[in-house]
C-alpha cells in the first residue's frame, strides 16, 4: 500500500458516475450504502446542487469513493452525502476499503479544505467513531454534532422458538394472533421475489402508505414526486439483486398492508410500510412484523432493523435505540463562521419556544 501511487479525482458527471458501478458494488454489500441507491438518489434530486464524488484511486484501481454533492447553505459552499434529507439514507458512510480509509479520509479533507466552507455528514451511526476528520480538519474547521431520531434494532436469537420465550406477554399474544392469521385461508403474505410482480407489489405498498398517513391528515413520503420515483428506481435495481423485496399481507385477496424490506448479510432493515387504515382492526403491521421476523431468523439473520423513526411498535418488539448524528464541519473563516452560528442561535431559540408552547397547551388541559 504504502508503494502505491496514489490519485484523488472528483467525479461531477452522471456518465462518470456510472462508470463506477461495478467496483463500487465490490466495495459494499449493504443496501443503503450501494450504488444503486445512491445513483438513483442523484438521478431524482440532482436540483439539488452539483455532484461531487470523490475517487480515491491507488496503481489505477478505485479503493475509495465518497458519495457527496455540492449545494450552497445561505451562500456558502457545502458538501453533503448523497440521500441526505428526507429519504432518511441511515448509516451514510464512505465508501471505501478498509485499509484506505485513513488516507481516503485525509485525501477528502484537503479537498473540502480548499473547495468548500462546510461539510455536513448526516446520518453516521452514532455506535461507530466518527472522529477521522477531527486531525485533518481541526485546524481550519469548527466541529458540531446534532442527534438525530434513532434506529431501533432487534437482536435475534438462533430459531423462533427462543424470540417468542424472550417476548413479554402482550407480544406473545399479539404475536400468536399473528401466526394464527399467517396459517389461515383468509390471509396470505406475497413477496415480489416471488408470486407478486415487482409493478403490482409497487402500487400496492404506495397506496397502503398514503393510507395510513392520510387517514392522519398528513401528506406522506410519495406526496412528493422525486421521492417517489427515487424509492421506486431504488427499488427496481436492488430488487434485481435481492437486496430490495416487497411483501404485501393480502386479506380475502385485498392487500391490508405492505413493507419495503432492505437485505444484507446477516442483517434485514425495514425501510417503510404502509397498512390500510379501514382494515387496522386486523393488525396487519404486526401481521407482516411477524411473518418477517420469523422469516429472517429462520434465514439466519442476527438482526432486525427497524431503521429510522419513533414509531412505538419498535420498542414494543424489543429493539433497542441506535444513535444517528449529523457532523457539520464548518470552516473557521469569519463569514462562516458567524452564518452558522446565527443559524444555531435561531435554531435553538425556535426550539425553547415549541418547548414552551408545548408546556402552555399542557398546562391548559
Amino acid at each position: 500500500m504504502g508503494t502505491q501511487k496514489t490519485v484523488l479525482r472528483t467525479v461531477r458527471s452522471v456518465e462518470e458516475f456510472a462508470s463506477l458501478q461495478t467496483r463500487w458494488e465490490q466495495l459494499t454489500c449493504e443496501p443503503l450504502h450501494s450504488f444503486g441507491w445512491h445513483f438513483a438518489w442523484w438521478n431524482n434530486f440532482q436540483h439539488l446542487g452539483q455532484l461531487n464524488l470523490f475517487v480515491l484511486e491507488a496503481d489505477d484501481q478505485v479503493v475509495g469513493i465518497a458519495p457527496f454533492f455540492q449545494d450552497r447553505w445561505n451562500g456558502q459552499k457545502r458538501l453533503r452525502f448523497l440521500g441526505s434529507g428526507k429519504t432518511c439514507t441511515d448509516y451514510a458512510d464512505l465508501i471505501v476499503a478498509d485499509p484506505w480509509r485513513e488516507q481516503f479520509t485525509i485525501e477528502i479533507a484537503k479537498a473540502v479544505a480548499s473547495s468548500a466552507a462546510m461539510l455536513e455528514m448526516e446520518g453516521v451511526d452514532g455506535s461507530r467513531p466518527q472522529d477521522a476528520f477531527d486531525k485533518p480538519l481541526g485546524n481550519q474547521f469548527w466541529r458540531y454534532d446534532t442527534e438525530l431520531d434513532p434506529t431501533w434494532q432487534l437482536s435475534l436469537p438462533s430459531d423462533w422458538a427462543g424470540f417468542i420465550a424472550s417476548s413479554k406477554k402482550s407480544l406473545k399474544r399479539k404475536i400468536k394472533k399473528a401466526v394464527k392469521r399467517l396459517d389461515s385461508t383468509e390471509f396470505e403474505v406475497r413477496s415480489s421475489f416471488a408470486d407478486l410482480p415487482f409493478e403490482d407489489a409497487w402500487e400496492h405498498i404506495v397506496a397502503l402508505h398514503q393510507s395510513r398517513f392520510e387517514s392522519k391528515g398528513e401528506p406522506g413520503a410519495f406526496a412528493d414526486d422525486n421521492f417517489r420515483n427515487f424509492l421506486h428506481d431504488a427499488a427496481v435495481a436492488l430488487g434485481e439483486k435481492r437486496q430490495a423485496e416487497i411483501i404485501v399481507a393480502f386479506h380475502e385477496e385485498q392487500p391490508i398492508g405492505a413493507h419495503l424490506v432492505l437485505h444484507s448479510p446477516g442483517i434485514t432493515q425495514l425501510y417503510l410500510a404502509g397498512i390500510l387504515a379501514e382494515k387496522s382492526k386486523l393488525e396487519p403491521g404486526h401481521l407482516l412484523i411477524t411473518f418477517a421476523v420469523r422469516r429472517a431468523i429462520e434465514q439466519g439473520c442476527e438482526v432486525f432493523d427497524f431503521l429510522r423513526g419513533d414509531q412505538p411498535y419498535k420498542p414494543y418488539w424489543g429493539a433497542v435505540p441506535n444513535q444517528l448524528n449529523s457532523i457539520r464541519f464548518v470552516s473557521r473563516s469569519t463569514l462562516p463562521t458567524l452564518l452558522n452560528q446565527g443559524f444555531r442561535f435561531l435554531r435553538e431559540v425556535k426550539h425553547q419556544l415549541v418547548a414552551v408552547k408545548s408546556m402552555n397547551l399542557w398546562s391548559a388541559t
